[in-house]
């Protein structure tokens, strides 16, 4: 092996590096993403069921039956 392929190969470990590091972090990200969006979504489920049960709460004491 001649010093350019060495050089040529340690180039090409340290981009395959590079290129795994930046994959692992934009999968971190995407997971934390994918959390926050999981979150919000729960967040909104429970405030319905508790406007829905506030609803059903009060949908016998505020309907107006006279005519």
């Amino acid at each position: 092996m001649d010093i350019d392929a060495i050089a040529s190969l340690s180039t090409a470990l340290s981009m395959a590096r590079v290129r795994n590091e930046v994959g692992i972090r934009v999968l971190k990200m995407a997971q934390g993403q994918g959390q926050v969006a999981a979150d919000l979504i729960a967040a909104a489920a429970e405030t319905a069921l508790q406007i829905a049960n506030r609803v059903a709460d009060d949908a016998g004491t505020t309907l107006d039956v006279t005519a």
